[in-house]
């Protein structure tokens, strides 16, 4: 996905819990962002959605971690996914934005990841591009 807005503007909405909670399902990320470090992201109501780790990270470009989702017992059981963030900046003020993810065919994570991963990115394109979040038909 490509969008208008500067990288630095991009990685604050992957990285910042203010942010996420506009596009990532309500959901605010917390982490210190350092190799290694716990990430944790939860509903409004504090309860916990998904937790990882940082697995690799170059700030500002890139960042893989450990993923577990937690939102049911089917995609919990499945345990971590690898789960990689990369921001490229690119002319005129864009951002390329790609998600990639380590993922079983046929698995729980598998099937939700495919259209939920699309949201989340189409949620993002439409915080950083309007500030608004995405409306859902």
């Amino acid at each position: 996905m490509t969008c208008k807005a500067p990288a630095d503007r991009v990685w604050r909405a992957i990285t910042e819990g203010d942010a996420t909670v506009r596009y990532y399902y309500g959901t605010r990320v917390a982490s210190d962002w350092g190799l290694g470090s716990a990430i944790r992201y939860t509903y409004p109501d504090g309860s916990l959605a998904a937790d990882g780790q940082v697995l690799e990270i170059e700030p500002g470009r890139s960042v893989t971690m450990a993923f577990h989702p937690r939102w049911s017992p089917e995609i919990e059981a499945e345990g971590p996914v690898r789960m990689t963030w990369a921001v490229e900046a690119g002319e005129g003020g864009t951002t390329k934005v790609t998600v990639t993810g380590a993922l079983v065919p046929g698995s729980h994570a598998d099937a939700e990841f495919r259209t939920g991963n699309a949201y989340i990115v189409s949620g993002l394109k439409t915080f950083l591009e309007t500030g608004e979040p995405l409306a859902v038909a």
